[in-house]
């Protein structure tokens, strides 16, 4: 129901004679709607974007007399907060001693690297889609060991100061 309420909206706006429509939203379904707005060639059919939020939308525009503040958005868009890309790497290390410590003394310290790679890539993702990867990576028995290491490592550190959890932070939320 609701992308039907911002097709009609999408529509008024567009016979007020705007040019330019963003549907802020991180929703796949608005795609049908922005295909429909622009489905009649013969029409004067306003561009419609779809963004996650107003910065983002602003850039995606593309009328010639906005390009240089599409320029601006872009370059502050793609400017770092040096503090938070600091806490970021420092969480990385300590995730990365973590997980040295966990295989440490075991089978696995040679593949330390390999592991804190598949890690990192599998980003933001579940346990259980981390295990899977693992037995996908490692291959079944090895994967299972690796997995059984690094979760019984989260937990006997999931209480210490600044060590498992972060591991934990890590699988949950991403690097």
């Amino acid at each position: 129901m609701e992308y039907k309420k911002i097709a009609a909206e999408c529509g008024v706006i567009s016979e007020r004679g705007e040019k330019q429509i963003a549907i802020i939203s991180n929703d796949k379904g608005f795609q049908a709607v922005i295909d429909f707005c622009g489905r009649d060639s013969e029409a004067q059919k306003p561009q419609i974007v779809k963004a996650s939020n107003i910065e983002t939308a602003l850039t995606l525009f593309s009328n010639p007399e906005d390009s240089t503040r599409r320029r601006l958005l872009t370059k502050r868009m793609t400017s770092l907060d040096l503090a938070e890309e600091s806490a970021k790497i420092v969480e990385q290390e300590q995730v990365r001693k973590n997980i040295q410590g966990v295989l440490m003394g075991t089978q696995y310290e040679e593949k330390t690297e390999e592991i804190i790679k598949f890690i990192i890539e599998k980003g933001e993702r579940s346990r259980r889609e981390i295990y899977t990867g693992a037995l996908h990576q490692f291959g079944r028995k090895d994967g299972v060991e690796i997995y059984r290491l690094l979760k019984k490592g989260l937990e006997s550190d999931v209480g210490a100061e600044g060590s498992g959890g972060k591991i934990i932070d890590l699988w949950e939320k991403g690097c």
